[in-house]
């Protein structure tokens, strides 16, 4: 039986709040029920709550210069009683405001890794979905552009390689658009043939707005970028012979890129709908907003025997359930493994897995 402070506590309405004139050192979660409001400090514990001001008084310190809020919709699933979530959470906006003296200069998928990794350690609801909105959240400050980068207009043959996962990524982008026209690669699974769009895409943030921690230049790379028939993204991942052989560390690492996708979803799609002087432009290229849509491939160096160079394990199929359940913009994962006779001439790959919310199906 849930008692009535349980019922409470996941009634609340909340969000996190910077109020210098309350308390200038931290982050705040403000709560609401009803008429009533509640200001909690998660740097004791436990944390003491505030209750000194009424919602009113609270919303219009939030309209004063200097002061911010943020609501995400995984919070309503998480209770403020959960000490461990919220100061987490406010350690994250401390670390990004300035507030605290530790510096993080990992690159921004590492770390995008390392927190996807504690969520999934802690197996509580709502944890890996709340790191999924905070990051799509700030991918908002990822500079526009009008082109995907110099690829758009420069052959990549010279880059041709089967030792490489870059010599991959040009024999797929080369092969998708031979002669100006469109190409779609053949992956034995009518869902996930693609055609390249873009390889090393850069995301670049300016140190002047960077929401991930202030005052300094970041990026993320994804290795591809890729259009299905349906005019829906895929985020291509490719881990070559030199590259690592895990199977979720790739999988993370290409989540990170998707949700820079739907963060900017209107510059993606107008830049992909934009001819190059090398690339097509595709007459449907959509991100819609309520719908899964988006598709993340992963192609790495096939093993001895053609399969996975690591052994394929139900904590894979575990992580990927996870991912795609927290992020309601992914509709699947593919993993395809390349074996070294086809990374000679990559113009077809062969789907090995495909997970999606149904489940997991083996090619």
């Amino acid at each position: 039986m849930i008692s009535g402070r349980r019922n409470f506590d996941m009634a609340a309405s909340k969000k996190l709040v910077y109020l210098p004139t309350i308390n200038r050192n931290t982050w705040l979660l403000m709560t609401k029920v009803e008429q009533g409001t509640c200001l909690r400090d998660y740097s004791t514990s436990p944390p003491k709550p505030d209750r000194a001001y009424s919602f009113d008084d609270l919303e219009a310190l939030l309209a004063q210069d200097g002061s911010y809020s943020e609501r995400l919709p995984a919070f309503s699933r998480i209770p403020y009683s959960d000490e461990e979530f919220w100061r987490e959470q406010i350690a994250f906006r401390n670390a990004e405001s300035g507030l605290s003296s530790s510096v993080d200069k990992r690159r921004l998928q590492e770390r995008f890794k390392e927190e996807c990794k504690k969520a999934l350690a802690q197996r509580r609801k709502g944890t890996l979905q709340a790191v999924f909105e905070r990051w799509i959240e700030r991918f908002q400050c990822v500079k526009q552009k009008k082109q995907f980068n110099h690829w758009d207009n420069d052959l990549a043959t010279s880059l041709y390689s089967a030792n490489k996962g870059i010599g991959w990524t040009s024999q797929l982008l080369e092969a998708s658009r031979g002669h100006g026209d469109v190409h779609f690669i053949p992956t034995g699974c009518d869902l996930t043939e693609f055609s390249m769009v873009a390889m090393e895409l850069g995301f670049g943030i300016s140190s002047k707005d960077n929401r991930f921690r202030k005052g300094y230049t970041d990026f993320i790379k994804p290795d591809g970028l890729a259009l299905r028939r349906n005019g829906y993204f895929t985020v291509v991942e490719v881990k070559g012979p030199q590259d690592e052989a895990g199977l979720i560390g790739p999988l993370l690492q290409a989540t990170c890129a998707a949700l820079a996708l739907v963060a900017k979803r209107e510059m993606i799609q107008q830049i992909a709908m934009q001819k190059g002087d090398k690339r097509p432009a595709f007459f449907r290229a959509e991100i819609p907003k309520q719908r899964r849509s988006l598709g993340i491939h992963i192609l790495s160096q096939a093993g001895t025997k053609g399969g996975p160079r690591e052994p394929w394990t139900q904590e894979v199929e575990n992580v990927c359930a996870a991912v795609i359940g927290a992020f309601r913009h992914l509709e699947y994962v593919a993993y395809s493994f390349v074996t070294v006779d086809e990374a000679r001439d990559l113009k077809r790959l062969k789907t090995d897995y495909i997970i999606t919310t149904e489940g997991v199906t083996r090619f």
